[in-house]
């Protein structure tokens, strides 16, 4: 071997080398990059898992409100239909109170219910939009 070709080997050797130095210095700083990224991923995961329980908490216990107040309409309810029941009058004062808001004028109350004209005006003005000075004449 000469020595052209020892030093052509040599730069050869050495290019190879300064190629593989760079190679792992940019695969290092990738990394890096990679390891951040990884970093700030987890902790946006963990902030949504986060928000996510107290989410949860937070439906959970409005579910159990919601579940109240509706046991507390039901119960409402079966307490009107039971004063309905016992007491004849409430229902036709509220069949009056349907009819006015359905737009029926105080003769209409009267005569459909049997209510007395004083009756009428008293759930005409509690429940309509008309005048009851209007609804005499």
């Amino acid at each position: 071997m000469n020595i052209e070709t020892l030093t052509s080997f040599q730069l050869l050797i050495a290019a190879f080398f300064i190629a593989s130095l760079i190679l792992h210095l940019l695969q290092v700083g990738r990394l890096r990059r990679n390891k951040h990224q990884l970093a700030a991923m987890q902790a946006n995961i963990q902030g949504l898992s986060n928000d996510l329980r107290a989410m949860f908490s937070a439906s959970v216990g409005l579910d159990k409100r919601v579940a109240r107040i509706e046991k507390k309409a039901r119960m409402q309810a079966e307490r009107q239909d039971k004063l309905e029941l016992h007491e004849p009058n409430l229902q036709v004062y509220g069949q009056a109170a349907r009819l006015v808001r359905k737009g029926a004028d105080l003769d209409e109350v009267v005569n459909t219910c049997g209510l007395s004209r004083g009756e009428a005006e008293l759930i005409l003005f509690l429940n309509g939009e008309h005048n009851v000075t209007q609804a005499t004449h």
